[in-house]
């Protein structure tokens, strides 16, 4: 990427570096609304702690995220129609060939928190042993600790230059990858719970992001 495009890049990123945070701040503000949850949120916030902490002190799981991301490498090709004719995962890293690349397929990793999803999987087929309420702190907890998980390594391997993101601009990628994963966790919460909505969700992003930008506008320029 030439100078003038990551000039470019950059300054689209610090335009839109309110959207990840007004995106955090409206998913918390939804979990809040789960009455089962009744103050249980905080384990949310103590499952992205959790994997900070073991991230800094004792092991970033690298192999564990090098599988889930070529797991969804092989899937996204499915879904496009295509087959996966190998696929090989080792500490250093991996490699998926399959018989039909896009840009969707190529993408789909950084967007796709595959442990978070599994974590929603897992608690929506807890309900068939009535047992939802039980494990609902460890629910939270995963949700947290998966989406820290996910969002901290793919920082990390596009710091790294991966060649699917060298076109992109890397404050840019991370950018989009952190707002679109938390994205994803709510349309999960949101399935799993009946007290809140996508679109307030979305309303409360909204509002969020105006109120962000209002006060930054209004501390230069004011």
């Amino acid at each position: 990427m030439g100078l003038a495009k990551r000039t470019v890049s950059f300054i689209i990123s610090i335009l839109l570096l309110p959207l990840p945070i007004a995106a955090a701040v409206a998913f918390y503000g939804e979990l809040e609304k789960i009455g089962s949850i009744s103050g249980e949120n905080l384990y949310f916030i103590w499952g992205i702690l959790g994997y900070v902490v073991l991230n800094l002190f004792i092991s970033k799981l690298d192999y564990l995220y090098i599988f889930g991301h070529e797991v969804v490498h092989s899937l996204a090709t499915f879904l496009c129609g295509g087959k996966v004719k190998s696929f090989k995962v080792t500490r250093r890293g991996g490699a998926v060939k399959t018989t039909k690349t896009n840009l969707f397929i190529e993408l789909s990793p950084y967007f796709v928190p595959i442990y978070t999803v599994i974590s929603g999987l897992l608690y929506l087929s807890s309900s068939v042993f009535n047992v939802e309420k039980d494990i609902l702190p460890y629910f939270l907890f995963a949700i947290g600790f998966t989406l820290s998980f996910h969002i901290i390594l793919t920082s990390e391997k596009i710091r790294l230059k991966q060649p699917d993101f060298l076109r992109l601009g890397h404050m840019f990628s991370i950018i989009m990858i952190v707002t679109f994963n938390i994205i994803l966790a709510e349309a999960i919460v949101d399935t799993l719970f009946g007290e809140i909505y996508f679109i307030d969700f979305l309303t409360s992003l909204g509002m969020h992001t105006k109120m962000i930008y209002g006060t930054i506008f209004t501390q230069l320029f004011l």
